[in-house]
């Protein structure tokens, strides 16, 4: 949550993949950093409702949906560039969600 406040505040201009690049990698160590230390808990404390495994399956899971979100994203670039380049709307529409569905598709 305070990660997506720093990042969204301040002017609005457009962001760029090296923006989104980085800050997929701040949202990676993230959840790593706390999936570790919440199965070093689990070990320590030796709980028995919750595995290690369910918490980097969790790790996992976050990841690959923050991963879909910032393609997403630069996807929708893509075509906002396409169509202002004068391209042909449909093709830009219909190219971004042939790549939005390989992505789903393969993630």
């Amino acid at each position: 949550i305070l990660m997506s406040f720093w990042f969204r505040r301040g002017n609005r201009k457009r962001k760029g993949f090296l923006f989104h690049a980085v800050q997929f990698l701040i949202y990676t160590i993230i959840i790593s950093a706390v999936g570790s230390i919440i199965n070093y808990v689990i070990e320590n404390y030796k709980l028995k409702f919750i595995t290690p495994g369910v918490i980097d399956f969790i790790c996992t899971s976050l990841i690959a949906v923050i991963l879909t979100i910032k393609l997403f994203l630069l996807i929708n670039q893509f075509e906002k560039q396409q169509i202002k380049k004068g391209r042909d709307i449909t093709s830009a529409r219909i190219m971004s969600r042939i790549i939005k569905i390989t992505i789903i598709v393969v993630l």
